[in-house]
């Protein structure tokens, strides 16, 4: 079922805005869907899904949070040589689509996934919470149609484009930015419940290794 625009989706909007579809080819990023080859046609080939883990620890002393749009719009963009890149898919897509899902699916045309006024993770003071990571950044991609799974199906969502995620090198010193907010919410995000306003949403900086598995990012 479509789901009407609430704050979480108010956010999606406002991250899809700043979101620059910069090119990915350098050599910090793997070789994804758009790069096309050498022949400058399109590939169906993309670049493969990671795993790492940011722990979010809390060293303030007041309980912190973050949006996770439906799930997929992390708050987390990494600083790179093509610019400051998301490392989740709904920061390029309202509805969080991906190119896995046009290329192996099952994805349903011209709805997005249901999930209320958003999810959100949190850290007490001197806790942590964790975020997942694909170990990919992502830019906006106009697929090839004929590198849907199911070529009876339009695009996605009525359009020709999805969130193409492009892997990102490991680095002992990866900057980058992570949006969070005080206190836990009510609807999960960080927006007055009444009024539907920002509340206090502060980017914090950090260098952090990703060389491993997981890393520690120190917010307050």
């Amino acid at each position: 079922m479509p789901r009407a625009p609430g704050p979480a989706a108010i956010v999606r909007l406002f991250l899809l805005a700043a979101c620059s579809a910069a090119a990915c080819g350098s050599s910090t990023l793997g070789h994804g869907a758009n790069d096309g080859g050498n022949d400058g046609g399109h590939s169906c080939t993309l670049d493969p899904i990671g795993m790492f883990t940011f722990h979010v620890h809390n060293v303030g002393a007041q309980t912190l949070t973050w949006d996770l749009g439906c799930s997929k719009t992390l708050p987390i963009w990494l600083h790179l040589p093509e610019g400051d890149l998301p490392t989740g898919p709904g920061s390029v897509d309202f509805c969080e689509l991906t190119c896995e899902q046009i290329y192996t699916g099952p994805w349903f045309p011209g709805a997005c996934t249901d999930c209320g006024a958003g999810v959100s993770g949190s850290a007490a003071p001197g806790a942590s919470g964790d975020i997942a990571w694909d170990r990919r950044v992502y830019s906006a991609l106009t697929f090839d149609p004929a590198c849907r799974y199911d070529k009876t199906l339009p695009g996605g969502n009525g359009s020709s484009t999805c969130a193409s995620g492009h892997a990102v090198a490991p680095a002992a010193t990866q900057a980058g930015t992570i949006t969070i907010c005080p206190g836990r919410l009510t609807l999960s995000t960080c927006m007055d419940p009444a009024t539907g306003k920002t509340i206090d949403q502060r980017k914090v900086e950090f260098t952090v290794d990703t060389t491993g598995s997981d890393a520690v990012i120190d917010v307050q």
